[in-house]
């Protein structure tokens, strides 16, 4: 059977976790984003195993990701060709990823996560130099 809560939390820890989520599940609807990327780093120091926390991630973004692809879906954002195009292939990766994640170090793990967000990171500062240039070269040019 499985066990669903395996982790001896604090009741006060699990409320700031759950307000941290609450919050960030806001921002993850507008943006279009399931945030895992934040959410994990915040459940590896609230003590969580890498892999459960993985786990307990992918559960959630499931969720949250469901959840406000429902508004989006409604008002025609959502391009369902194109969600089966990149759909399957990712149901199969993560399937895939979830055999054999106890197959890999925890190091290699975390450094792949530390390499992906610092990608991240660095891909979405660049798109907003691009759009704030923009921006302001258009105020200049009077448009």
């Amino acid at each position: 059977m499985i066990d669903l809560f395996p982790l001896d939390a604090p009741p006060e820890q699990l409320i700031i976790l759950g307000g941290f989520t609450f919050l960030l599940g806001i921002f993850a609807g507008m943006v279009g984003l399931a945030l895992g990327a934040i959410r994990y780093p915040v459940l590896l120091v609230m003590g969580f195993n890498p892999l459960v926390a993985a786990g307990t991630n992918l559960g959630v973004s499931i969720l949250g990701g469901a959840a406000a692809s429902w508004p989006h879906w409604r008002e025609g954002r959502v391009i369902g060709r194109v969600v089966v195009v990149i759909g399957l292939p990712t149901i199969i990766g993560a399937l895939l990823g979830g055999l054999f994640a106890d197959d890999v170090r925890v190091w290699i793990l975390l450094a792949g996560i530390a390499s992906l967000q610092a990608i991240s990171a660095t891909t979405t500062f660049l798109q907003w130099r691009i759009i704030r240039r923009r921006l302001h070269q258009s105020a200049v040019n009077g448009k």
